[in-house]
């Protein structure tokens, strides 16, 4: 064959040969431009409690990403090319609300995107499953006062608090279950404690995840795995909160605080892995005549084609706005950190304010102070604090009692814990700050079995700003109202979610209240929490 003959050859086969029209360049510099507010976002959730294995989900995915990147670039599967607009426009949009959980939303898909274009050394498929397990921790918005992740916890823990009042029925416990806490030989257990932490849902659901990628489990396999999480998580928690108060009741032996407690929740979560790794098993049997190749074999190939010029200016513009996003992220970052502490530490815990019975007004404009409490818990629990304290006044119309909880990520919106607790919340509004006292708060009313209770609270930061109470966003009326305020210098510059302290009083009466005596109780709260607040930064500063 001569040489010309060579080089025509040569050149019908580079023609013949699938060509890659679009290069993983956006989605690499997609992934790039989100690490400001990702970082954020990942310090963020490193504050809550049912989220602190996230490091461990990180870790994993890198080291499978190394381990099964084959070097060169492949035809990429048509949801891989449709993920990195998607997530231009997360990124934009995160940027322009300085929304760091739809910035770290873009991060995935655009990461997604370019592990779309990478190739399995183990197989033909692409390495975009790994991204599963990254969007696993992202927090799916709900409404203004709460996330998506915060209401199925809630909804798992009355789950939880329900099996195990039955399991105890069966057993011959004599208990009261009023919400998510069980009342039993005259001590109550909070259900939240049971499911936190690395014993969450979340953490069960990750643990499938893992098994996914690692087994490389076929599409229909990993959905019916992910499935059975939920399962083995209230399980866990149900046996959890069963054994707590069986081991009061019978042997004295407390099991809800310190070292035994973690080692129980240890304990439950291994039998949940277990469970797991056996569902993951069995479903490999069952479904032996599945394929065993990624998820990502099951979504077509694109061979989307555009005009050399349109996809140059394209990428080109892209790529200029999300380098302008993520000049704006370093700043807003730059601004907000500087604002909140001096030096950069992902696993620094504030410690809570010191008070004690002398730090609380001796009485409230007439109302004697009659008992002081402080409950210490050896683990943040989301619900309830790392620590209460609690002055309670003696009012002509009921039990009041006046409490500074802490610490808490960001806002906490009260009114759930209430409502776990057995109460029914009747109203809540939001009561702006006056002229001599700008601190605003949420004022909610509630019912239970023929008690009335009536609650105001509020929160301040760690930093000394108070938090705006978020009002209640179910109508679209409120959106453009929402949209706007994403936009002010007070919300870019707050991104963080910062260590917040909380300040209630809350009375209990056989009666509704009247305007007159509500007027009368806000006054008293405006008194007592400025006292509190003043001693807490004396004495904590």
């Amino acid at each position: 064959m001569s040489d010309t003959q060579d080089s025509q050859a040569k050149k019908t086969a580079d023609k013949s040969a699938p060509k890659i029209k679009f290069a993983p360049l956006l989605p690499a510099v997609a992934t790039i431009s989100c690490l400001p507010y990702v970082v954020v976002y990942c310090k963020n959730l490193w504050q809550l409690s049912h989220y602190q294995f996230f490091p461990l989900i990180l870790l994993v995915v890198s080291y499978l990403g190394y381990t099964r990147w084959k070097k060169g670039l492949m035809q990429a599967s048509l949801l891989a090319k449709v993920l990195i607009p998607t997530s231009i426009l997360a990124c934009i949009s995160g940027t322009l609300f300085a929304s760091t959980w739809a910035t770290y939303l873009a991060f995935v898909l655009a990461l997604a995107s370019w592990l779309g274009h990478q190739q399995d050394r183990e197989g033909r498929g692409s390495l975009l499953y790994l991204a599963v397990p990254l969007l696993l921790i992202w927090q799916p918005p709900y409404s203004s006062t709460v996330t998506g992740d915060t209401v199925l916890i809630q909804q798992l823990q009355l789950i939880s608090a329900k099996f195990a009042s039955r399991l105890l029925d069966l057993l011959g416990y004599i208990h009261f279950q009023p919400g998510t806490v069980l009342e039993i030989a005259g001590r109550n257990f909070g259900v939240a404690e049971a499911c936190s932490g690395i014993q969450s849902f979340f953490a069960v659901l990750s643990v499938g995840a893992i098994l996914v990628v690692l087994q490389k489990r076929p599409l229909v396999h990993a959905l019916l795995l992910l499935g059975t999480s939920p399962f083995w998580a209230v399980l866990m928690n149900t046996i959890r909160i069963t054994v707590i108060p069986i081991a009061h009741a019978n042997f004295q032996f407390d099991l809800a605080t310190g070292l035994p407690h973690e080692l129980l929740g240890y304990v439950t979560m291994a039998m949940a892995v277990g469970l797991m790794i056996s569902t993951d098993e069995l479903l490999a049997g069952l479904l032996h005549f599945l394929p065993e190749v990624s998820v990502s074999k099951y979504i077509p190939s694109a061979k989307l084609t555009f005009h050399g010029f349109v996809r140059r200016t394209a990428t080109a513009a892209c790529t200029f706005l999300l380098i302008v996003c993520s000049a704006i992220q370093i700043w807003d970052v730059q601004e907000s950190w500087g604002s909140e502490q001096d030096t950069v530490d992902f696993f620094r815990q504030l410690k809570p304010f010191t008070l004690s019975m002398s730090d609380a007004p001796e009485t409230l404009d007439g109302w004697p102070l009659i008992d002081y409490q402080q409950i210490s818990r050896d683990h943040d629990v989301a619900d309830l604090g790392e620590r209460s304290n609690s002055w309670r006044y003696q009012a002509p119309f009921g039990s009041t009692s006046v409490s500074c909880d802490q610490l808490f990520p960001g806002w906490h919106e009260l009114t759930r814990c209430y409502r776990n607790g057995g109460w029914d919340m009747e109203s809540r509004r939001v009561v702006p700050g006056t002229s001599d006292d700008s601190w605003p708060m949420v004022e909610a009313t509630f019912t239970q079995t023929g008690e009335h209770g009536y609650l105001l609270f509020c929160l301040a930061n760690n930093a000394g700003r108070f938090l705006d109470p978020p009002a209640e966003w179910n109508q679209w009326s409120s959106l453009k109202e929402r949209l706007q305020n994403r936009l002010t210098p007070a919300v870019r510059g707050t991104l963080f979610g910062v260590s917040a302290y909380q300040l209630q009083i809350f009375i209990s009466s056989s009666r509704p209240l009247s305007t007159e005596e509500k007027i009368q109780i806000e006054d008293r709260f405006r008194m007592a929490r400025t006292k509190l607040w003043q001693a807490a930064k004396q004495k904590n500063p």
